[in-house]
């Protein structure tokens, strides 16, 4: 998310009482907690310019997916 016109955030997925949540996350506090904690983290690097792509990260299984939208 180094581009100029990138508007891309974090998005972290979390389990509580058995209900799925999600909420926004800095970078520099993503790298603070145990990332198994989550469930999913989605990286969306989205810009102004139209082109948008997402890494979809499940911390638990290690597997990770890169999503493409132009």
């Amino acid at each position: 998310m180094s581009q100029d016109d990138a508007i891309g955030q974090i998005l972290v997925f979390e389990r509580m009482s058995g209900t799925l949540h999600m909420r926004h996350i800095d970078s520099a506090d993503l790298v603070d907690t145990d990332i198994d904690d989550y469930e999913m983290v989605v990286f969306d690097g989205g810009n102004t310019s139209g082109d948008t792509w997402k890494h979809v990260f499940f911390p638990r299984q290690r597997e990770h997916y890169f999503v493409y939208e132009a």
